[in-house]
């Protein structure tokens, strides 16, 4: 799943597992030359794992995570997913803008806002 831009949330989902099933939710802002997301990339750990009995489940995780890229990968048992959101946590958009004539400034007040 790419939500076409970095944000910051809580991850929520529901899945109905027919069997006992393990299932690893990947995420990343970026993905590598093949399209794939490490999740281990810089060291950090951007894997969520949940082992659930067959059921239904609605989840959402307890921390806001940022990402654009968002994949399950369902290790073992059978579930389908569905209504997967990022439940986005941030500050508003800022209504302003700076117009100067140096690049350098503007580069870095883009970058900021």
């Amino acid at each position: 799943m790419d939500f076409g831009y970095n944000a910051t949330g809580l991850v929520s989902f529901s899945i109905e597992c027919q069997t006992d099933t393990k299932l690893y939710l990947l995420f990343d802002e970026i993905l590598t030359e093949d399209s794939h997301i490490d999740c281990l990339r810089l060291t950090s750990s951007n894997v969520l794992i949940w082992e659930l009995e067959a059921g239904h489940y609605n989840l959402i995780t307890c921390e806001p995570y940022t990402m654009r890229y968002l994949r399950f990968a369902c290790l073992s048992g059978k579930c389908t997913i569905e209504c997967t959101a990022l439940r986005r946590i941030g500050f508003p958009p800022i209504d302003c803008k700076l117009i100067d004539k140096d690049e350098k400034l503007q580069a870095i007040y883009n970058a900021a806002v």
